[in-house]
C-alpha cells in the first residue's frame, strides 16, 4: 500500500516560469518557484518551493505565470538525488502539480482561474 503524498499551498512566483524540454521523449515542462509566506510580525518568515507542471498544461500556462503572480498549486512531492562532477551528492525536492489556480493578480478584483491537470501528468 502506497503513503499518502499530496501538499496545498499557496505563493507567489519568485522569476518567470520556464519551459524545458525533459527526456528521450523531450516531454515538456513548466518550471517555476514561488515564495509562501507565513507568521507575521517577529515571527513572519519564506519558504520557497520549486514546481513543475508538465505537458501541454505547462505550455498553455506560460503567458501567465510571470514574477508576482499569486497561485495555488496542489500535487505530489518529489525528490531527486543527483551526484554532481565533483562527486558531491545533491537532493532538490519539487512539487509534481496536478493542480493549479491562478489568483489574484496585478489588478483588483481579477477573477480566479482554476485549472486541473491530473491527466497531463508527466512520466518520463
Amino acid at each position: 500500500m502506497s503513503d499518502l503524498n499530496v501538499c496545498s499551498f499557496t505563493g507567489r512566483l519568485t522569476k518567470e516560469a520556464e519551459i524545458k524540454l525533459i527526456g528521450a521523449k523531450q516531454t515538456p515542462c513548466c518550471e517555476f518557484s514561488i515564495a509562501n509566506n507565513t507568521g507575521f510580525g517577529n515571527y513572519a518568515k519564506v519558504s520557497y518551493a520549486n514546481v513543475q507542471l508538465w505537458g501541454q498544461s505547462g505550455q498553455s500556462l506560460l503567458p501567465y505565470l510571470k514574477k508576482g503572480q499569486q497561485v495555488a498549486v496542489s500535487g505530489e512531492f518529489v525528490q531527486n538525488d543527483w551526484t554532481d562532477q565533483n562527486g558531491v551528492k545533491h537532493t532538490m525536492w519539487r512539487l509534481s502539480c496536478s493542480k493549479l489556480t491562478l489568483l489574484g493578480g496585478s489588478k483588483p478584483r481579477e477573477q480566479e482561474q482554476e485549472h486541473d491537470y491530473n491527466d497531463d501528468m508527466g512520466v518520463f
